[in-house]
């Protein structure tokens, strides 16, 4: 396989690539949303705030800016169907074994409730 690492003037397509998790907003539960709401100090009624993904996302996006994950949304100028977030690879200390990188993120996301194990995602997108 042979890497280009200069531009490529007729790439159109974007890549994404983190080991963390995916999170579909259908299928935010109510535990996730309770520790989103108390780990931004929300002061909304926690009822209109389960309700707003608009709100959810807005908070993802900080808990992933305040722990140095990376993120990426999908979904249309309407609604974010789904937000991908966690670490590059690129940011594994030279002295960390895989396992660790991968534990460092397992505990971030239970912060918010995910317990899910850290996977390896990558994707990617043409920009139409």
């Amino acid at each position: 396989m042979k890497i280009k690492n200069d531009f490529i003037t007729n790439s159109s397509s974007v890549s994404f690539c983190v080991w963390g998790t995916y999170l579909d907003f259908c299928d935010i539960t109510t535990d996730i949303a309770e520790k989103l709401y108390e780990y931004v100090g929300c002061n909304s009624d926690f009822e209109l705030y389960f309700k707003n993904k608009n709100s959810q996302y807005d908070d993802i996006r900080e808990f992933c800016r305040n722990n140095d994950f990376d993120f990426t949304a999908r979904g249309n100028m309407f609604c974010i169907s789904y937000i991908i977030f966690g670490k590059s690879p690129k940011k594994m200390r030279g002295d960390q074994t895989l396992d660790e990188f991968k534990n460092e993120i397992r505990e971030k996301l239970k912060i918010i409730g995910i317990n899910k194990e850290p996977e390896f995602i990558l994707t990617s997108w043409e920009d139409r």
